[in-house]
């Protein structure tokens, strides 16, 4: 431990050596796409490293929970048994973004950002609420009931996200920034390992600080 804390502390006295980007932490709200979803914190850091007066790239390291019920028009019949009604899931991923950054106008105060990201699964449940055909007493006969089933060994382990976003950049004095993001990702990956399809995709506001490095001239 005591070696990863020395390490950090010489990145950040070394900054100078990454004099031509800029780093910042965000923090704020997301929320899925599904119809009934609900709102869910959003942490991330990133480091972008000055390709041009205008472009940048460099990576994110992300956190984003999902949390949404999505419901299956199943009804009960002969074959439904055992059939998913709906699945309740909060879900949280660690990913990890190759971002690339683009500044517009003069002085580069709007900026707009794509990322492609793998993440690993750190947290949360899935409960899948389901039929259960059992035998009545007449004049009933055959009738369903529902259950529900802790399914989380069905998140899968690893996901993958696509995001698009673009950020409002506002001066404090010196090389610091406060940042507004809105971010719009997409999850093509199926959020559950078995049973009926479960995909959703992800809004989120994120407030926070950058610091930029100042430009450096190079003498030859």
């Amino acid at each position: 431990m005591k070696r990863i804390f020395l390490f950090a502390l010489m990145i950040l006295l070394s900054g100078e050596a990454f004099s031509q980007g800029m780093f910042g932490m965000e923090a704020g709200v997301g929320q899925s796409t599904v119809k009934k979803s609900y709102k869910t914190p959003v942490i991330k850091g990133y480091y972008l490293y000055k390709l041009s007066r205008n472009f940048y790239a460099g990576g994110t390291l992300s956190y984003e929970r999902y949390s949404f019920l999505e419901k299956y028009n199943v009804a009960p019949a002969p074959g439904s048994n055992n059939a998913v009604i709906n699945i309740r899931q909060k879900s949280g991923y660690m990913f990890l973004s190759p971002t690339v950054d683009m500044g517009i106008g003069y002085r580069k105060y709007l900026h707009i950002h794509a990322a492609f990201g793998l993440g690993i699964f750190t947290d949360g449940t899935q409960l899948s609420n389901k039929y259960e055909q059992y035998v009545a007493t007449p004049p009933i006969g055959t009738a369903y009931d529902t259950a529900t089933v802790n399914t989380t060994r069905n998140i899968p382990i690893l996901a993958s996200r696509y995001a698009m976003g673009f950020s409002w950049r506002i001066p404090t004095g010196g090389y610091w920034n406060i940042i507004l993001t809105s971010e719009y990702a997409h999850i093509p990956a199926n959020l559950t390992n078995f049973g009926p399809k479960l995909k959703t995709d992800y809004v989120s506001f994120t407030i926070g600080i950058m610091h930029k490095y100042p430009m450096v001239l190079v003498e030859y």
